[in-house]
C-alpha cells in the first residue's frame, strides 16, 4: 500500500473514531483536540466503559474495557485501534486480526484483539523489581508508631483505619490524599461523617495533598523531607479497586504508588511499612492448592484472573524485597470487606453492594459455588490496628473467616428478607444480565464485562468468566492458622457471619435508600429481640432443681454462647425472624449445691428449638428460590415430609424414654414448652468427650468395632417398639410414619426432588445414578412392598455420623444416638441403611454389608424375642435404601444447593454400590 493510501485509510479512520467518540460526548468532532484527555471533555469511568461498548458497535470487534486508560486521547485511542484491527471504510468488510500466539509461563497463549498478553507478563515481572536505590538505613526503627501516614483515608476501609489509628493510638496521623491540602481536609472530614464514624481527633490529623503515582507524590521537595524525616509507619491502603480493568491500568496506581511509598519508608530512616493487600493475590487458577501466610504468589501472577489481584500480587513482590533490605513490613491479606458489624453501613459502590441489588433488580442470582467470605469493615480495620502493633512478626497475615458462608446462602436470606431472587444457572443468568443491565442505571451495568467477558489468558480458562473462576475447587484454597493464632492471643474474635448482621447491612442499604422495600412480609418480624427463658438463671436453676431434686440447688454464674454458624440454617433464620434465640448454645454455669459450699462447674447444651412451621417456611423458600416445579411440589406435600411437629417431637422422645432408651441418649436435665411465647427447647449434656462425635467427615475413623457397637445400640432400641405399631399409633406426638401409602402419594413430590438432584448426582456419581433415581421414582409402589409387609418400629429417621457418636468405658463402645426431632415409625432397615451408607466405602464387599445387615437382624431378633426371616430382611433393606434416596438423599441435595454438604457425593457413591449389590442379591 502506498503512504498516499495508507494516510487516507488513517484519516478515514481517524474520521470514524471521532465522529462516534463526539457522538458520545454531544460534542462537534471538530472541537476535539486529539491530543487532549478525553477526561477533560466530561468522560468519567462509567463513561469510558460505555464508550468502548460503542466503539465495539462501530467496529464490530470486542475491545477491552481498559481501552481508554491506556490510551486516553483521541489520537492515542486511533494509534490502538489500528494496531488492534485493520480498519476499513466499510465496516461490515473489517478483517478479523490475525491471533497471536504467544507463551507465557509454558502456556500457549491466543490474544483474540491484538493486545498482547506476553508483553502484560513482561511488564508486570518488570515491575516487580524494587530499584537497588531503595534501601533503608543501617539504622533500624525504634517499633514506637507515634507518626503515621495514611494513604486511602478518604476510602472505606480507609476512613474505618483513620478512625481506629486515633482511637486505639495516641499517634499523629499525616493523611495523603490526591488533591491540595485545603481540599484534602474536607474530604477527609466528609468522608469520616458519611461512614458515621466519630474518632477523638485532638488536632492529630494531617492532610497532606498529593498524588502517589508521581516521583515524591509530587510534593515541594521540603515538604516531602520534613515526612521522611518525621514519620515513623506508613499504612497504605489507598488503592485502584477495580473488577474490571487489567493490571496495565492498574499499575501506576497500584503498583508504581506502593514503590513511591516504599521509597520513602527507606528514605533518612527506617519506617514500619503496613501493605493492605488482598486475599485475592490468593486466587490462582491452576496455581497451588493451599496458600499460606508467607506464599509467594508471583510465580503464578499470571495465572490470577483479575488484572487487580496481579497488580496487589506485584506490589506483594516489591514490599518483600524491601523487608529483605531490612525494612520492617507487615502485609494485611484481607477478603471482600462490607459493611460495618454495628451500624450496618457499608460502601454502596463495592461489589457485594452491586451484586445484592443487581440480582434484586433482575429477581434472579447466578447459581455459582462461591465461598462468600466477607469480612465487616470495623473487624478488618481492627485486626489491621492491633496484629499491626506486633513489632517481632514480619511478613503477612490472612484476615479470611475460619467459617465463611455460601453464596447460596445469602440468596436464601435475602428470600427470607423479603426479595424474590431465584438461583438459576450462570449462562441463563448472564442471558438475564445482557438484557437488564443495558441501561447504566442497572447497578451491574459498570460490571458487565466481570460477569459476561470469557477470560482467554493462556492458563487454560478459556471460555470462563473471573466469577466462574472464583468457584471452589477451581481456585486455590487459603489457610490463615497464624492469623488465627495471633487473633487469639490478642483477644480478637470473629464476627459471626449470621443472619443478625446481614438484617443490619440491609435495613442500613434501605434507609439510604439504596434498595428498594421488599415485596413480601419480612418487615413484620418483631424489630426488638426478646430473651428466651433459656437465657434467665433463674429459669436454668429451676430446672436444675427439679432434675437434681435438690430445692436449695444455685445457679451462681451462666454464661451461654452460640455454637458454631454452621449446624441449622434453620435455627438461624428462626432465631432472626422471631428476633427470638434458637439453635445449640454452650451453656456453662456455676453452681452450689445443698450442704456445700464449694462451687461446682457444669457444662450444659442448650437446644432451643424452632417451630415446625418456620422450619417448613424455610424449606419452602429453598425450594422457590431453586426451581418453580419443586416449588409447586413441596408446597402442596409439605405438611408429610416429616416435618410437620418435629418441634415437640424430639421433646417428647427425652420425656417418655424408659431406661431402656436413656441408655443411648444424652442425659437430659430438662424440656420446657411453651406455645403461647413459641419456645420450645432441652438441656442436654455436652458430650465433647465422646468418640467420633461429628465425624461424617471420616468414614476411615470408623473401624468395624464401632460400626458393630452402633449396631448393638441400634438394634436395642429398635426392639422396644418392633412389633408395637397399636401403641407407636397411640403416640400423639408421632407422625403418620414412613409407609407405602405415604410413599406413593408423595410421588409428584420426589419427582421434582428427582429433577432438581439429577445434575449433581450425575456429576457426582454417573449418569446411571440419575436413571436409578428415576426409575425408582416410578415403580415405589412396586419395591415398597417386601417393608409393607414386615413390622414397624420406632426409627430415628435421620441416623448417620451427624448425629451418632460413641461412648467408650470399661466394656467398650455404646451407641449415643441424639437429634430425634425427625423420629417416626418406620422399618428399621431405614436406619441401618443410611448409617451404613455414611460410615462404608464406595468399594466396599458384598460378603462385609452383607455380615453388618445380618447382624443387625440377628441382634434385633434376639432382643425383641420374635423370630425374623433372613431373606424378607433383606429384601427389605434393598427397599430401605430406595426409600432412603428418593426421599433423604434428595432432600440432602437440597440442602446442598444453599449449604455445602461435602460428604454427599460420597455417600451417594456408597449408596450406589449397596444398591446394587443388594439388588443381585434379591435377584438371585
Amino acid at each position: 500500500m502506498s503512504s498516499r493510501v495508507g494516510s487516507s485509510v488513517a484519516d478515514h479512520a481517524r474520521g470514524r473514531v471521532a465522529r462516534v467518540v463526539a457522538d458520545f460526548l454531544k460534542i462537534d468532532p471538530a472541537a476535539i483536540d486529539p491530543h487532549m484527555p478525553l477526561v477533560l471533555y466530561g468522560l468519567d469511568s462509567v463513561g469510558s466503559m460505555e464508550l468502548v461498548a460503542e466503539l465495539e458497535r462501530a467496529l464490530e470487534r470486542e475491545l477491552p474495557e481498559w481501552l481508554l486508560l491506556e490510551h486516553p486521547d483521541l489520537e492515542a485511542l486511533v494509534r490502538a485501534l489500528e494496531e488492534a484491527v485493520r480498519l476499513k471504510p466499510d465496516a461490515t468488510q473489517i478483517t478479523p486480526p490475525r491471533a497471536a500466539t504467544t507463551v507465557a509461563s509454558g502456556a500457549a497463549t491466543t490474544v483474540a484483539s491484538g493486545f498482547s498478553r506476553t508483553a502484560e507478563l513482561q511488564q508486570m515481572l518488570a515491575d516487580s523489581i524494587l530499584p537497588a536505590d531503595i534501601r533503608p538505613p543501617a539504622a533500624g526503627t525504634a517499633g514506637t508508631e507515634s507518626r503515621i501516614l495514611l494513604t486511602g483515608a478518604t476510602g472505606f476501609l480507609g476512613a474505618y483505619l483513620l478512625r481506629d489509628l486515633l482511637d486505639m493510638t495516641d499517634a499523629e496521623i499525616w493523611c495523603l490524599v490526591r488533591g491540595t491540602d485545603a481540599d484534602s481536609s474536607g474530604r477527609i472530614a466528609a468522608n469520616l461523617a458519611r461512614y458515621g464514624l466519630n474518632p477523638r481527633t485532638d488536632g492529630r490529623i494531617h492532610a497532606v495533598g498529593g498524588d502517589l503515582t508521581l516521583p515524591g507524590f509530587g510534593l515541594r521537595p521540603s515538604l516531602y523531607r520534613d515526612l521522611s524525616e518525621l514519620i515513623d509507619a506508613i499504612y497504605h491502603v489507598a488503592a485502584d479497586v477495580n473488577w474490571v480493568l487489567p493490571y496495565g491500568a492498574l499499575r501506576r496506581a497500584n503498583v508504581v504508588g506502593t514503590r513511591e511509598l516504599l521509597r520513602l519508608a527507606c528514605t533518612h530512616r527506617s519506617k514500619a511499612f503496613h501493605f493492605i493487600s488482598s486475599l485475592s493475590v490468593c486466587y490462582a487458577t491452576g496455581g497451588p492448592a493451599i496458600v499460606g501466610e508467607d506464599d509467594d504468589m508471583l510465580p503464578h501472577v499470571d495465572r490470577l484472573p483479575l488484572g487487580y489481584a496481579q497488580s496487589k500480587c506485584v506490589a506483594e513482590s516489591l514490599t518483600r524485597q524491601a523487608a529483605l533490605r531490612g525494612l520492617p513490613i507487615r502485609i494485611h491479606r484481607p477478603p471482600l470487606i462490607v459493611g460495618d458489624s454495628r451500624s450496618g453501613t457499608s460502601n454502596l459502590d463495592d461489589l457485594v453492594a452491586l451484586l445484592i441489588k443487581g440480582c434484586v433488580q433482575m429477581g434472579t442470582a447466578p447459581d455459582l459455588d462461591w465461598t462468600f467470605d466477607a469480612m465487616p469493615v470495623d473487624f478488618v480495620s481492627s485486626a489491621i490496628v492491633r496484629l499491626g502493633q506486633d513489632f517481632h512478626h514480619q511478613g503477612h497475615w490472612h484476615l479470611h473467616h475460619p467459617q465463611p458462608r455460601h453464596w447460596r446462602e445469602c440468596v436464601l436470606w435475602m428470600n427470607m428478607f423479603g426479595y424474590s431472587v431465584r438461583l438459576v444457572p450462570y449462562q441463563q443468568w448472564q442471558q438475564h444480565l445482557t438484557v437488564d443491565s443495558s441501561s447504566p442505571q442497572h447497578a451491574l451495568h459498570p460490571l458487565r464485562s466481570f460477569f459476561l467477558r470469557p477470560r482467554d489468558e493462556g492458563i487454560g480458562i478459556g471460555g470462563s468468566t473471573v466469577p466462574e473462576l472464583y468457584q471452589e475447587g477451581r481456585r486455590s484454597a487459603v489457610t490463615g492458622d497464624v492469623t488465627r493464632r495471633a487473633m487469639a492471643t490478642l483477644g480478637l474474635e470473629y464476627p459471626r457471619l449470621d443472619a443478625e448482621l446481614f438484617d443490619r447491612y440491609f435495613v442500613s442499604y434501605l434507609s439510604r435508600g439504596f434498595l428498594p422495600q421488599p415485596a413480601q412480609s419480612a418487615s413484620t418480624r418483631p424489630t426488638k429481640r426478646t430473651a428466651g427463658c433459656h437465657e434467665d438463671p433463674r429459669f436454668l436453676e429451676g430446672l436444675l432443681r427439679r432434675h437434681s431434686g435438690d430445692p436449695g440447688l444455685r445457679v451462681r454464674s451462666v454464661s451461654i454462647n452460640p455454637i458454631g454458624t454452621g449446624h441449622s440454617v434453620i435455627s438461624e433464620l428462626t432465631s432472626w425472624r422471631r428476633q427470638r434465640s434458637a439453635g445449640l448454645f454452650k451453656c456453662q454455669l456455676t453452681i452450689e449445691r445443698t450442704g456445700t459450699t464449694d462451687p461446682e462447674c457444669v457444662d450444659l447444651v442448650i437446644k432451643a428449638k424452632p417451630s415446625d412451621r418456620d422450619a417448613l417456611d424455610v424449606g419452602q423458600t429453598v425450594a422457590a428460590m431453586c426451581d418453580e416445579r419443586l416449588e409447586r411440589a413441596f408446597r402442596e406435600y409439605r405438611e408429610r415430609i416429616g416435618l410437620a411437629g418435629s418441634h415437640l417431637r424430639e421433646l417428647a422422645v427425652y420425656e417418655h424414654a424408659d431406661v431402656r432408651v436413656q441408655r443411648y441418649l444424652p442425659q437430659c436435665f430438662g424440656t420446657w414448652r411453651n406455645d403461647e411465647c413459641e419456645e420450645w427447647g432441652l438441656a442436654l449434656e455436652h458430650l465433647q468427650s465422646l468418640t467420633l462425635l461429628n465425624a461424617v467427615d471420616q468414614p476411615k475413623s470408623w473401624s468395624r468395632p464401632h460400626i458393630d457397637s452402633v449396631i448393638s445400640g441400634l438394634s436395642d432400641l429398635h426392639a422396644i417398639w418392633y412389633g408395637r405399631e397399636p401403641a407407636l399409633q397411640n403416640a400423639v406426638w408421632l407422625d403418620e410414619g414412613l409407609s407405602r401409602a405415604r410413599a406413593c402419594e408423595l410421588t409428584p413430590l420426589w419427582g421434582a426432588l428427582a429433577a432438581h438432584a439429577a445434575p449433581y448426582f450425575r456429576a457426582w456419581v454417573g449418569p446411571s445414578m440419575t436413571r436409578t433415581h428415576r426409575q425408582l421414582v416410578d415403580s415405589i409402589d412396586k419395591w415398597w412392598q417386601p417393608l409393607e409387609q414386615q413390622p414397624r418400629t420406632l426409627i430415628h429417621n435421620d441416623f448417620s455420623p451427624r448425629n451418632v457418636a460413641l461412648r467408650q468405658d470399661d466394656h467398650g463402645f455404646r451407641l449415643c444416638a441424639y437429634d430425634w426431632e425427625l423420629a417416626t415409625p418406620g422399618p428399621p432397615q431405614r436406619d441401618l441403611a443410611e448409617f451404613l451408607c455414611f460410615v462404608l466405602h464406595p468399594g466396599v464387599s458384598l460378603h462385609e454389608v452383607d455380615c453388618l445387615v445380618e447382624r443387625h437382624r440377628h441382634l434385633l431378633e434376639t432382643a425383641a424375642g420374635t423370630s425374623i426371616p433372613r431373606d424378607p430382611w433383606r429384601e427389605g433393606f434393598r427397599s430401605a435404601l430406595a426409600d432412603l434416596l428418593i426421599d433423604k438423599l434428595a432432600f440432602y441435595a437440597l440442602v446442598n444447593r444453599v449449604r455445602s454438604q461435602p460428604y454427599l457425593p460420597r455417600v451417594l457413591r456408597t449408596w450406589q454400590r449397596l444398591f446394587t449389590l443388594f439388588s443381585q442379591r434379591v435377584d438371585e
